[in-house]
């Protein structure tokens, strides 16, 4: 999601760079909601998608880390960006930095946490599963890329089925799923 909201980004001159950090965490939190209501056998709907919209508290609970996804997409615009070595490496600052703050949205919305409290759990749960989550998300990029070539098409499947896989890594870490691998073993 975050790859389809840069490329919009870029189109909007001033606007794009504050206006993108918002709906990616506040429509990726709507994704992870219905994506746990969806497991959970709850009844989930579209509408479900903007309930940080509705939800006054919750959209002022998620507005620090909006504001911290603001300041580095100002910072890395402002980085010199004419060569396009430039341009990479602003790019790969803003995901490395974007790291730290990694499983934050879930961990707000889920476990009633501020964004400085959940800056310590991202930076141990980062440390303990680095390997993993780095070879996802270079997988997470070179499908996304994969699913832009068809027209984009292959977003509709691409962005539910990355939050899918992301609420198994915050379950996994955090809430200590066990995901069984053979359901039918006694």
């Amino acid at each position: 999601m975050e790859l389809l909201f840069t490329l919009t980004s870029e189109q909007i001159p001033y606007l794009g760079v504050l206006l993108t950090p918002v709906l990616e965490t506040t429509l990726g939190v709507g994704l992870l909601l219905i994506t746990k209501q969806s497991l959970e056998k709850k009844k989930a709907s579209y509408s479900d998608l903007f309930h940080v919209f509705r939800s006054g508290t919750l959209f002022t609970r998620l507005l620090p880390l909006c504001g911290f996804f603001i300041v580095i997409n100002v910072v890395c615009k402002a980085l010199p960006q004419d060569p396009i070595g430039f341009k990479i490496g602003a790019e790969l600052l803003k995901v490395l930095i974007g790291c730290t703050a990694f499983f934050s949205a879930p961990l707000i919305v889920f476990q009633n946490m501020t964004f400085l409290q959940t800056v310590r759990p991202n930076l141990r749960a980062l440390k303990l599963n680095s390997v993993p989550i780095l070879s996802a998300l270079v997988w997470f990029i070179l499908y996304g890329l994969l699913a832009l070539l068809p027209l984009g098409l292959g977003l509709f499947v691409y962005i539910p089925v990355a939050s899918l896989i992301g609420y198994f890594v915050y379950a996994t870490i955090f809430e200590g799923l066990d995901i069984d691998r053979n359901p039918h073993a006694n």
